[in-house]
């Protein structure tokens, strides 16, 4: 680099700062994105303005230094006619290698960005759809894929039709201001929304400087768009108004929703516009009691909750069976829940699938087999132990989620179960158990984890047990009693 290419520092002035601006505006397009796609996301009052926030000042500083350092390299003569800066950087400072990495990593992040945009944008057709603003056929999910491919395909179809457009520049553009629009509005409605401060409007996050650093806002994106060339403003025009009409021909009679307007009428009356300056009253996020399970001794006297793990129709059954023995009571029945998740790919809402779940048959199947299993006992023993094993209450369940360890973890702690019972497939060794999704569950779970290499259970006669340094103990399991603890799983018990 040299700092001598930095001078004059706006060699043409400051005026085709704001075009420009226009012009790669589109580059900061992907971090509103993680607001369209964060249904599910824990504790969004902090941490949804972290992700924005932290996502666009990191990503900022980035370009400033890359910038800055393509400016060093090349000279303000020649720099205009050099196509490609990023790769003729790379040329000159690692040889052919860097322009290799310099491609991969533009690839990279083309299909990165891609994906992240079709991934937003069907997931705002969907929303739209189940809002009735769009129609209800954008909401089909697929049965297999479990996507909203029909949304996915509007989207894709709209991506490919720009395409025919021939200028990339004008493209970037009409993108970049449809943006800016999009957030001079979004601006002004958060200042009109905190100045009428409805009853149903209960903000967690304090947006600071308001209402000046959202007027400011407001009006550098509107400055911009001034900036961006005529056919770019006549290109989101024609957007807006065809919006609009979609609106006034389709949504305006299906969709009801509540506006702030006559709040901030009746305060404007009151307070004039001293109105924007009035503070708001911020709202403390709904706490989420953090469930902490009590330190258990390892016995067979109280009953336990046992959430089983299923994935596989071939061994849920003996699973289920397990967790049956495991929970119930000396003289108390337990519960077990044979928990069942369905992974869900990142372009669906989770709620969407929630509302198509039903309990899988194939688990509803095992536990009437094993509620007629202990039938046929029932009147051969009759010790409290039998009753409490046979009076075993179950459940199925179905659950989405993106991860499924992280759903397993979720869902047995919202259930604030005791234990989870999980089978285990393929080999033992040192490195395949090390590298096991099993260890993250085993170290986050607050609960006993009990993991089953299932060789089948169809009639257990004895267990032998370890015990001390040199012995063990052997026990005959005659038909009827009730097996308790089994030394066959291994066991991580939290808190201990």
């Amino acid at each position: 680099m040299d700092s001598n290419n930095f001078s004059p520092f706006f060699p043409f002035g400051t005026e085709p700062i704001f075009g420009t601006t226009a012009l790669v505006f589109v580059s900061f397009l992907g971090f509103v994105k993680i607001a369209a796609v964060a249904e599910e996301i824990k504790d969004p009052s902090k941490n949804l303005p972290r992700a924005l926030i932290g996502s666009v000042a990191l990503v900022t500083v980035l370009y400033v230094v890359i910038l800055l350092v393509i400016g060093g390299i090349f000279t303000q003569d020649t720099i205009g006619d050099v196509p490609d800066p990023l790769t003729a950087a790379a040329r000159q400072m690692l040889g052919n290698p860097g322009v290799v990495l310099i491609i991969l990593a533009g690839l990279l992040a083309t299909i990165s960005s891609a994906n992240a945009s079709i991934l937003a944008s069907s997931s705002i057709n969907l929303a739209m759809a189940r809002d009735r603003m769009m129609p209800n056929w954008l909401s089909e999910i697929h049965k297999k894929l479990l996507t909203p491919y029909r949304a996915i395909i509007l989207t894709g179809i709209l991506a490919l039709s720009f395409l025919l457009l021939e200028s990339l520049e004008n493209l970037a553009k009409v993108a970049s201001v449809l943006q800016l629009y999009s957030y001079a509005a979004l601006n002004i409605g958060c200042v009109m929304l905190r100045a009428a401060n409805p009853s149903w409007y209960k903000p967690t996050y304090p947006s600071p400087g308001t209402p000046w650093l959202q007027l400011v806002a407001a009006i550098c994106c509107l400055g911009i768009i001034i900036f961006s060339g005529t056919f770019a403003q006549i290109a989101v025009t024609v957007l807006i108004i065809g919006s609009l009409g979609w609106y006034l021909a389709w949504g305006r009679s299906r969709v009801e929703f509540e506006d702030a307007l006559p709040d901030f009428k009746k305060r404007w009356e009151v307070h004039g516009l001293k109105i924007f300056g009035l503070p708001v009253e911020l709202h403390e996020a709904e706490p989420s009691e953090e469930w902490q399970p009590g330190v258990r001794a390892l016995d067979a006297i109280e009953p336990r909750h046992i959430v089983t793990a299923l994935a596989n129709p071939e061994t849920e059954g003996d699973l289920l069976r397990l967790g049956q023995m495991i929970a119930a009571g000396a003289k108390e029945p337990g519960r077990v829940t044979g928990l069942s998740i369905v992974k869900v790919p990142y372009q669906t809402p989770l709620s969407t699938i929630r509302r198509k779940l039903e309990e899988r048959q194939s688990v509803v199947n095992s536990i009437k087999e094993i509620g007629e299993q202990v039938k046929l006992k029932k009147g051969e023993v009759s010790s409290d132990s039998a009753k409490a094993l046979a009076n075993t209450s179950f459940e199925a369940v179905s659950e989405a989620a993106y991860n499924v360890f992280n759903g397993l973890i979720e869902e047995t702690e919202n259930r604030k179960a005791d234990m989870m019972l999980m089978g285990w497939q393929g080999g033992f060794s040192i490195g395949r158990i090390y590298n096991s999704p099993v260890q993250k569950i085993i170290k986050n779970l607050k609960a006993d984890v009990g993991i089953l290499k299932d060789r089948g259970l169809d009639k257990v006669d004895s267990i032998l047990l370890p015990w001390g340094a040199d012995t063990t103990h052997s026990w005959d399991l005659k038909s009827g009693c009730v097996l308790r603890v089994i030394w066959t799983l291994t066991l991580h018990c939290y808190g201990s």
